[in-house]
C-alpha cells in the first residue's frame, strides 16, 4: 500500500490535471479498499460470542481511519473543480463519496418547475413622492386609544427630505476626517 500511494503521489507532482484526478482517486480507492479488506478479513475460529464480538469492534476502530483518510483524499479531488477541472476522475471521485457519506454526497435536488417569467417573482419598489410633496406616515397616538373606540389614526406630516447632499462637517462626523483642507 505505501509503495502505491508514494507512486501516485509521484504522479501528482506532474501537475496535469487529468493525471492528478486520476492519482488522487486511486489514492483514495486505496485507502478505501483496505478499511473494507479489513472488516471482511477472516475472523478467528476459537473466539466465544463475546470475543467475536470486541474483535469485530476493535477491526472497525482500525479500519474507520482509513475510511476516513478515503473521504478526504476523494474530497480533495473535487477541489480541482475550483480550478475548472472537472472529469470522469471527478466524476467517479463524487460516486464513492455518495457511496461512503450518502448524507452529504448523494442527495438530489428536487425541481419545481419550470419558471415561466421573471416578472412574477420581481417586486415593484414604491414610487418616490414629487419634490415639491408633503409625506404623509402613520404616526403614534398621542393619547391613550379606548379599546372600544373606532377612530381613526392621526396622521404626522412632515417635509420631503432635502436633496442637497451632507455637508461636510456631517461627514466628518461619519467618517472621522477633516475635509477642511482639501
Amino acid at each position: 500500500m505505501n509503495a502505491a500511494l508514494s507512486a501516485f503521489t509521484r504522479l501528482v507532482d506532474y501537475e496535469v490535471a487529468e493525471v492528478i484526478a486520476a492519482a488522487t482517486f486511486y489514492m483514495g480507492e486505496l485507502y478505501r479498499d483496505f478499511s473494507e479488506a479489513l472488516l471482511a478479513s477472516e475472523r478467528p475460529t476459537d473466539l466465544s460470542q463475546a470475543e467475536l464480538l470486541d474483535y469485530e469492534l476493535v477491526l472497525e476502530e482500525e479500519a474507520f481511519p482509513f475510511e476516513e483518510k478515503a473521504i478526504e483524499v476523494h474530497e480533495k479531488n473535487l477541489e480541482l473543480m475550483d480550478a475548472g477541472v472537472y472529469n470522469r476522475w471527478i466524476e467517479k471521485s463524487l460516486a464513492q463519496l455518495g457511496a461512503l457519506m450518502p448524507g452529504r454526497y448523494a442527495k438530489f435536488e428536487e425541481s419545481s418547475g419550470l419558471i415561466v417569467s421573471i416578472d412574477r417573482y420581481a417586486y415593484q419598489a414604491p414610487s418616490a413622492p414629487a419634490d415639491n410633496a408633503v409625506e404623509s406616515t402613520l404616526a403614534e397616538p398621542t393619547e391613550p386609544v379606548p379599546a372600544d373606540s373606532t377612530s381613526e389614526p392621526k396622521l404626522e406630516t412632515r417635509p420631503a427630505p432635502p436633496s442637497e447632499p451632507e455637508s461636510e462637517p456631517q461627514l466628518d462626523a461619519l467618517y472621522g476626517t477633516e475635509t477642511a483642507g482639501r
